[in-house]
């Protein structure tokens, strides 16, 4: 079970890294997101809504859409070890 739990966590973790590279290349909306991790759009919307509630990206409004633009200071660099913790 606890192989189980982590290797979700992994996965979890390796989707929302993925997804910020991606957000860090350009401006980014889930919609595009979407298609690039092969996820589905409420999966990935439920990715962005934890990582904007807990700082790690930005938004601007921009025509009645949000756009992530830019991500939280040192995240990335937490991210990375995160990934070879759990690796």
């Amino acid at each position: 079970m606890t192989d189980l739990v982590l290797e979700e966590t992994y996965d979890r973790f390796v989707v929302l890294y993925d997804l910020l590279a991606l957000v860090q290349q350009e401006n980014a909306t889930s919609e595009s997101l979407a298609p690039a991790v092969h996820l589905s759009l409420g999966a990935v919307s439920q990715m962005l809504s934890f990582m904007l509630a807990q700082g790690f990206v930005k938004t601007v409004r921009s025509d009645s859409e949000f756009k992530i633009t830019t991500l939280g200071s040192n995240f990335l660099r937490d991210f990375e070890g995160m990934r070879r913790f759990l690796s």
